[in-house]
């Protein structure tokens, strides 16, 4: 069973009950991720300056913040 808003309940009687919509789903799929063409995986260095960018992005968000240290 799918629902289209996953944040509500289906109670009858109950304010904003039934403001979603719900499917059966006939079939389960199941696919599998392949990692192993992607630069994060294959390159070192790749992988090294991408982490370097994330963690100036960081720092950049934290002195927005008043230096306070952020949960990102």
């Amino acid at each position: 069973m799918f629902r289209s808003d996953s944040n509500s309940e289906d109670l009858a009687g109950l304010a904003g009950a039934g403001l979603f919509d719900s499917y059966d789903l006939n079939q389960e799929t199941e696919r599998g991720i392949e990692y192993d063409w992607d630069s994060m995986t294959r390159n070192s260095s790749f992988r090294q300056f991408f982490m370097k960018k994330v963690g100036k992005i960081g720092c950049l968000i934290e002195v927005a913040y008043g230096s306070a240290a952020q949960d990102i």
